[in-house]
C-alpha cells in the first residue's frame, strides 16, 4: 500500500511531470527518499535509451562527486542562522545578526512585511538606482528610510524628485554615478559594499518576484558573487515577498531554521535547486529527505519539499553548488 494511500489522501502529486501517482522509471530512484517522493521531486519524462546513453558519463562523474563528497563529510559543516536577519531589534534577550548591509533594487516594496525589520537591524542602506524610487514610495513620510546611506547605478530609472528627497539635509544620501552598461546596477551595489568592507554580509530585497529574466539575473549574480569556498567575501541573500534564498557551496552544511521559544519566521516550504551542473545531495530535518541524489536540470529536481515541524535545524550535503529557499511567514 503506498503512504498516499495510507494516509487517506487522493491528493494528486504536484510534481510528478510523467503524470501517474506512483514511481516510474523515471521519477526519483531507491536511494534513500522518504516518504512519498513522487510528490515532492521533479522529473523530466526520458526513455531507456537515453538513460543507457549517459550511463557511462554518470559512472565517471559519479565516482569523482563521491570521493568528493567523503573529503566533505570529515570538514567542518558550515552553519546558517537566516532567522537573525528578521529578529525584531527590541529583542534585547536575543544577540544581533552578524553585520550586514541591505540592498534595495527596483522592485515594489509594498508587500514586504520585513522591510522595517531588516532596514532597521542593516550595518548599512543602499539603494540600486531605481530602487531608490520604490523605498521612497513605501512610506518616507514617516521617516523611516530617512537613513539611506547610498544611492548607486547609472541613475536612469532614479526620480528628480526621489533624488533631491535623499540627497537633501538632513539625509545626505551618497549618489553614485556609475555609468557602466556592462554590469547591473545590483553588481555595482555589491561591489561598492565590498570596496568598504569586504567580508560583510549583504541582505538584498527584491529582484525575484517581478520579471522572470530580471529574476534569473538575481540568481545568476547570486551563484557569481559567491566564489569563495569558505564564503570569505561575506555571504549573499535574496529576499522577496515569500522566501529568502542563498548559495550552499560544495560540503556539509547546517541551517538553523527555528530556535525555541524563538518568534516562527520561517514557513515550511523549501526548495534546493542544483546550479550550474548536476550535484549530488543528502539531507535531514525534511518530510521529504533524500540521500545521496542526483539533481540537475533536466532531470530531477526537490522543490516544494517541507520542515518537519519538530526540525531545528536543517541538514544539507552536496557535491555542487545548489540554491537553498525557504518560506518566509508575513511579520508585523
Amino acid at each position: 500500500m503506498s503512504e498516499r494511500s495510507r494516509h487517506g489522501s487522493n491528493k494528486k502529486p504536484r510534481h510528478n511531470t510523467n503524470g501517474v501517482a506512483a514511481p516510474g522509471p523515471n521519477t526519483v530512484p531507491d536511494i534513500g527518499v522518504q516518504g512519498d517522493p513522487d510528490i515532492r521531486h521533479s522529473t523530466t519524462d526520458g526513455d531507456e535509451e537515453e538513460d543507457a546513453e549517459g550511463e557511462d558519463e554518470d559512472e565517471d562523474v559519479d565516482g569523482e562527486q563521491d570521493e568528493a563528497q567523503d573529503e566533505e563529510e570529515e570538514a567542518e559543516p558550515t552553519l546558517w542562522y537566516p532567522a537573525t536577519l528578521f529578529r525584531k531589534p527590541t529583542d534585547t534577550a536575543r544577540s544581533k545578526p552578524d553585520p550586514f548591509s541591505l540592498v534595495i533594487l527596483n522592485q515594489p516594496l509594498g508587500h514586504f512585511t520585513a522591510l522595517q525589520r531588516l532596514w532597521d537591524n542593516a550595518e548599512t542602506h543602499i539603494a540600486a538606482d531605481g530602487g531608490a524610487n520604490c523605498l521612497y514610495e513605501a512610506g518616507p513620510a514617516k521617516g523611516e528610510h530617512d537613513n539611506l546611506h547610498t544611492i548607486i547605478g547609472d541613475l536612469d530609472s532614479l526620480r528628480d524628485d526621489v533624488r533631491s528627497y535623499f540627497s537633501s539635509p538632513p539625509r545626505h544620501a551618497n549618489i553614485i554615478h556609475n555609468p557602466d552598461q556592462y554590469s547591473t546596477d545590483f553588481t555595482k551595489a555589491v561591489e561598492h559594499i565590498r570596496a568598504a568592507f569586504p567580508s560583510r554580509n549583504i541582505v538584498t530585497l527584491g529582484g525575484l518576484g517581478g520579471r522572470v529574466d530580471q529574476g534569473l539575473s538575481q540568481l545568476h549574480h547570486l551563484y557569481m558573487f559567491q566564489k569563495d569556498p569558505r564564503y570569505g567575501e561575506g555571504r549573499v541573500y535574496l529576499v522577496s515577498e515569500e522566501s529568502i534564498t542563498f548559495l550552499l557551496k560544495s560540503g556539509s552544511h547546517r541551517i538553523r531554521v527555528r530556535d525555541g521559544g524563538e518568534e516562527e519566521v520561517f514557513g515550511k516550504h523549501v526548495g534546493i535547486i542544483p546550479v550550474g551542473m548536476s550535484s549530488r545531495i543528502s539531507t535531514k530535518g525534511l518530510e521529504w529527505d533524500v540521500n545521496n541524489w542526483k539533481t540537475e536540470f533536466g532531470g530531477q529536481m526537490s522543490t516544494s519539499n517541507h520542515v518537519l515541524p519538530e526540525t531545528e535545524v536543517v541538514e544539507v550535503k552536496t557535491t555542487r553548488d545548489v540554491l537553498f529557499t525557504i518560506a518566509v511567514r508575513q511579520l508585523d
